[in-house]
């Protein structure tokens, strides 16, 4: 049925939910739920999507009691919500996250906390596309020309359009090359 109708949910048996989170594809949708869900579940915390800051003070206004920017805050944002419903934040917790959200092994998530924060000098949590590519042309790890260099640069450019913070560099990683991966991991050894 539909998840945005209060008598949809109420007629499946909620009727105190522990946190509501909507996320439907178009902001519309969004925010009617968000409206109608508040009015129907007073005290129950509503976690909304949106695409844009524009969309976020919508759903504030709507009775939204947090609000996740799609492409800006989701994975940052995970934890918090995490930890709202009682599930503890610890590391080994976030590296079982981490690694289901990237298709990995924990271990391998454990090494690249560790490359991650060897590349991350600035401690932002960040690492921006020119400092992965950087990481890349600094390596030795077995490249033999120029060429091939040039193309591990071109290929974090062009799948990295934006800082990355932890959660996102294991999902890149995931999907690189192994020349880069290769490249990315004695970086750090260099």
């Amino acid at each position: 049925g539909d998840g945005s109708n209060p008598e949809v949910l109420r007629s499946s048996g909620v009727t105190n939910p522990t946190a509501i989170f909507v996320s439907y594809q178009e902001s519309n949708e969004v925010l009617s739920a968000t409206s109608r869900l508040r009015n129907a579940f007073e005290n129950a915390p509503i976690y909304a999507r949106a695409q844009t800051r524009v969309e976020a003070q919508l759903l504030k206004a709507a009775g939204a009691s947090e609000v996740v920017i799609e492409a800006d805050e989701l994975s940052r944002s995970a934890m918090a919500l995490l930890r709202g419903l009682g599930i503890k934040d610890s590391p080994e917790t976030l590296h079982i996250l981490v690694a289901r959200a990237a298709g990995m092994s924990v271990k391998e998530v454990e090494d690249l906390l560790v490359w991650f924060n060897c590349m991350d000098q600035d401690g932002t949590g960040l690492l921006k596309p020119t400092q992965l590519a950087n990481v890349v042309k600094k390596s030795n790890s077995g490249v033999l020309t120029d060429d091939e260099i040039i193309q591990m640069e071109e290929w974090i450019l062009s799948v990295v359009k934006k800082p990355v913070d932890y959660i996102e560099f294991c999902k890149m990683y995931v999907k690189a090359p192994e020349t880069v991966r290769q490249a990315l991991t004695d970086g750090c050894l260099l």
